[in-house]
């Protein structure tokens, strides 16, 4: 296959819902993508990877260590997923998205293999082994594999050893695949934690640390924890605070995310022990560089216009409180889209307390909540709501002077590229 080949290739493949794997439709298997990689020569074990797994934080942390990494003079290969703006920003090397030739050249090896052994990979899988031999060739100095849904079965989970594994906020998402207690997701995503190898948890429940402490016992891997950050200053600019004994700046808002930025601290910190070199003033730099697209991100000011890719019930949490710290006492116009698998109704009792009025819009995925019904179930709870297209919300709300668009990831990238078309 070649470049103009190779996107309609991967939108050939089924669109992946995980209550296909709970009907027994679908089977998350890491045998079929061991099988492929063994026969590529098990690119995935010559790589030094820090994988990052959790429910809500791992895009953030894996790109202020992208963004350390590569200011300390590193090459580093990063995977992300799900996609938000085009296709091939989920494969990059030092911010370098992977080249539209690169990516049929390495799919088609991929696509030939599969078929030598005769099994079958899902979209996913498929730019996972890509994504390995991708970084293998290109000598990377080190490889950031972020988990797409869970941990232990993930096709990310294929490595015999990493240098890292990171542990994310664990709270309550795709429970219908990872179970219904934090401790029963905790054990899911805990599957990344390797035989004697080291491990890294943002401030979780008891419940979760209890799972991450008797797994890594049974595994003797080490554990550590992020300690607290002192918040200094706050603003829709910046945010200032301190970490063990030193003073960081990060522009990515969002209250999290200096919890992000210290969890990344924190993973180079463990990474010198181990004989790796980062420069101080650029680890700064490097935080203060950091961007990390529609995570309480503000596009556009007067009116203040915020993207937020929140889409579980911990996401809207951090949200609302994001909300109230920046714009307190500010009521909210909201466009909302949201997928029908969520806890949506629960999401909605967070949220809607600061709602002005609501947008509900339908995101472009089958598992989307219908608008209609978003709408019906948004204005029962006495708030002022309207189902209409992505383009007429942002048109109507942004009349408004405090706009959230939020929800999926599947549609607040289009939402943006639409902003961007009137401002």
């Amino acid at each position: 296959m070649n470049s103009e080949e190779v996107l309609s290739y991967y939108a050939s493949f089924p669109v992946f819902n995980p209550k296909d794997v709970v009907a027994g439709k679908a089977e998350m298997s890491l045998d079929g993508i061991k099988k492929v990689l063994s026969a590529m020569g098990n690119p995935q074990n010559k790589c030094q990877i820090i994988h990052v797994a959790g429910t809500n934080g791992k895009g953030s942390t894996t790109a202020f260590l992208h963004q350390i990494f590569q200011e300390n003079g590193y090459k580093v290969g990063v995977f992300n997923s799900p996609m938000v703006d085009h296709f091939t920003e989920q494969i990059q090397i030092n911010h370098q998205d992977i080249s539209l030739k690169d990516l049929a050249f390495y799919t088609t090896e991929v696509a030939q293999k599969v078929e030598d052994c005769g099994c079958a990979l899902t979209s996913f899988e498929t730019l996972v082994c890509v994504a390995y031999a991708y970084f293998y060739q290109s000598n990377c100095d080190v490889v950031l594999m972020e988990v797409g849904l869970g941990g232990i079965q993930d096709a990310t989970n294929v490595m015999e050893q990493s240098l890292l594994s990171i542990i994310t906020s664990i709270s309550f998402d795709h429970m219908e695949v990872l179970g219904n207690t934090l401790a029963a997701i905790a054990e899911k995503k805990a599957g990344i934690i390797k035989e004697g190898g080291m491990v890294l948890s943002s401030q979780q429940a008891s419940e979760v640390d209890s799972v991450l402490e008797k797994t890594c016992q049974a595994k003797e891997a080490s554990l550590h924890r992020v300690k607290e950050a002192q918040l200094i200053q706050r603003n829709v600019d910046v945010q200032i605070f301190a970490y063990e004994g030193e003073v960081y700046t990060i522009s990515l808002l969002g209250t999290y995310q200096i919890q992000n930025a210290s969890l990344a601290l924190e993973a180079i910190s463990l990474l010198e022990k181990c004989g790796w070199s980062f420069d101080l003033i650029k680890t700064k730099q490097a935080l203060a560089h950091t961007y990390w697209p529609d995570r309480f991100e503000i596009v556009h000011r007067n009116p203040d216009i915020i993207v937020d890719g929140s889409h579980n019930l911990d996401g809207f949490k951090r949200l609302r409180e994001s909300l109230e710290t920046y714009y307190p006492k500010q009521k909210v116009t909201f466009v909302m889209g949201v997928l029908a698998d969520k806890k949506y109704e629960e999401m909605f009792q967070v949220i809607l307390p600061l709602a002005k009025r609501v947008y509900c819009v339908n995101p472009d995925n089958p598992r989307a909540l219908n608008a209609e019904k978003a709408k019906e179930i948004v204005a029962s709870y006495g708030v002022e709501a309207k189902a209409c297209t992505i383009v007429e919300a942002i048109d109507f709300a942004c009349q408004d002077e405090l706009v959230c668009i939020f929800g999926s990831l599947y549609y607040v990238g289009s939402a943006k590229k639409i902003l961007q078309k009137i401002y």
